[in-house]
């Protein structure tokens, strides 16, 4: 393994990786990077979910991919690694691995299972990052921790409209504080530990942070399940490597496909006009929720700038997922605006822009190789060659940074679109931290890593790869994999109780006043 990513490296120099050693020179901990990875984290590392249920490896080390959400909402490979135990030591390796790989960055919002050990990492190595916990996690529990009570049956459903159906932290204290009253659920220890946490998993307290839709760790699971065509309990640590680059293959096919059907279709759009009037609105929209899929009518607020065209509801979409909500488009509707203000398209989502990581080249993409891939590949060797010449002289270097700014101005100026909305330093991969880490410039005798029981999670409970399905198809039906639509739909399902079904909008109050 070692020596494919040594293989790797020398054909790209921005792959990475980082080999963990114990004492004896057996293998522990593993990290690695492609260039293309590295390159979309850019674009798409703002949010990213974290989950190691997977196991692909004869040596029982369980897979952690980090993973992203790109422009078409598709998953994104943003790193992996594979790990030895689940104790914030090892986290704490592979997170600081991560950031190092990425230039120091740190991702804006991280969703993960309720481990301690993941937390107590990511207090640690992420402090500014804010961290959420899987929501259809903690809810797929109820059954387990509730199922014994003799109102259980109306327990289930009375949870999830509390969690739900609460647009504000208000509204969910108030519903929180009769529902245990109720049901007379004051010592029940989940419930009093989920309470404790719930900033970190009730939508109503995190949905004024940006989560590019993502409210549980579906995609990392759903990305799990991608690789099951390609490993198995079997698959050697090297097999596995070379078998993880066919399927990023696959990977870019598919976001290429997207890219071809959106460069293919066009939206026309109308200029806005607006006034200098301030204005409230009242949308009411009827709402289906519960089991029994009742009904109830929900008021949502809309405030409106007149001046600026801007509209925020208190449904709070647009914070979570960076999409404007049927309340906000009713609203501009009704003002006459046909063309949704630029505040609210964000670029992450945007189809028409070539994002930079499609520019980098990669053994396992042909297309890779194409005259614009060769011309960006010569204009950044070309780039660090003038940035060594210039990073141990002041002068030089204002002199480099003037001549590009003025370059990029005058691109700018010719509708060239490029680059990136986050600003990265210069990669560096030299780096030391904590116990002995296998670079690319050392070579070494490295063991195999030591075969472990992983604990809470026994054997019979390991998802099975592919070639293992084939054998057994006769004795068990085959498992279903989630695909990115299906991915898409529990997402909605998890937070879109809180903005209700898209049945119908109607009933617009507008109460206008002017400030002075």
């Amino acid at each position: 393994m070692h020596s494919y990513f040594m293989k790797m490296k020398a054909d790209n120099s921005d792959f990475f990786f980082a080999m963990d050693l114990d004492d004896k020179g057996r293998l522990r901990n593993v990290f690695w990077a492609d260039a293309r990875s590295r390159a979309a984290y850019k674009e798409f590392g703002d949010v990213v979910t974290f989950d190691t249920t997977y196991l692909v490896n004869k040596y029982d080390m369980p897979f952690a991919p980090f993973v992203g959400v790109n422009h078409h909402g598709q998953s994104v490979l943003l790193g992996c690694g594979l790990i030895s135990h689940e104790d914030t030591k090892s986290f704490s390796w592979l997170f600081k691995t991560w950031m190092t790989c990425m230039w120091g960055c740190a991702p804006k919002a991280i969703i993960t299972d309720q481990c301690i050990a993941m937390k107590n990492a990511i207090e640690d190595v992420f402090s500014n990052t804010r961290h959420r916990w899987c929501i259809w996690h903690i809810l797929k529990k109820v059954p387990e921790k509730l199922g014994k009570y003799d109102a259980y049956k109306s327990i289930s459903p009375s949870l999830h409209s509390v969690v739900y159906d609460s647009l504000t932290k208000d509204e969910f204290e108030d519903a929180w504080e009769v529902f245990i009253k109720k049901y007379e659920l004051q010592d029940n220890e989940w419930l009093h530990g989920l309470y404790l946490e719930r900033n970190r998993w009730v939508p109503a307290f995190v949905k004024d942070v940006f989560w590019a839709g993502m409210s549980s760790t579906q995609r990392s699971e759903s990305m799990n399940s991608y690789f099951d065509d390609y490993i198995n309990s079997k698959t050697t640590l090297k097999q596995f490597v070379e078998q993880y680059e066919n399927a990023l293959a696959r990977k870019v096919d598919n976001e290429k496909n997207e890219d071809t059907k959106s460069s293919q279709s066009y939206i026309p759009c109308i200029i806005e006009d607006g006034d200098d009037v301030w204005s409230e609105y009242e949308v009411k929209e009827w709402i289906t929720y519960g089991e029994e899929k009742k009904r109830k009518r929900v008021s949502f607020i809309v405030d409106f700038n007149g001046e600026t065209n801007e509209a925020n509801c208190n449904c709070r979409l647009f914070e979570f997922k960076g999409m404007v909500c049927r309340h906000q488009l009713i609203v501009f509707h009704d003002r006459g605006i046909q063309r949704v203000p630029n505040k609210y398209v964000l670029k992450r989502w945007r189809k028409d822009v070539k994002m930079v990581h499609t520019k980098i080249r990669i053994n396992y993409d042909n297309s890779s190789r194409t005259i614009q891939a060769r011309r960006y590949d010569n204009m950044c060797n070309l780039f660090n060659e003038v940035a060594d010449l210039a990073e141990d002289c002041e002068e030089k270097y204002a002199k480099v940074m003037g001549r590009l700014r003025e370059l990029k101005q005058e691109l700018l100026e010719s509708s060239v679109v490029c680059g990136s909305n986050i600003v990265f330093g210069t990669p560096n991969d030299s780096f030391s931290f904590g116990d002995e880490i296998l670079g690319s410039k050392e070579s070494k005798i490295i063991l195999d890593s030591e075969p472990l029981r992983r604990k809470g999670r026994p054997p019979s409970k390991r998802k099975q790869g592919f070639v293992e399905k084939i054998g057994k198809k006769k004795r068990e039906p085959k498992k279903k994999t989630l695909s990115n639509e299906k991915t898409k739909e529990i997402e909605n399902i998890a937070d879109g109780h809180v903005f209700g079904t898209q049945e119908s909008v109607g009933n617009v109050n507008v109460r206008n006043f002017s400030f002075c």
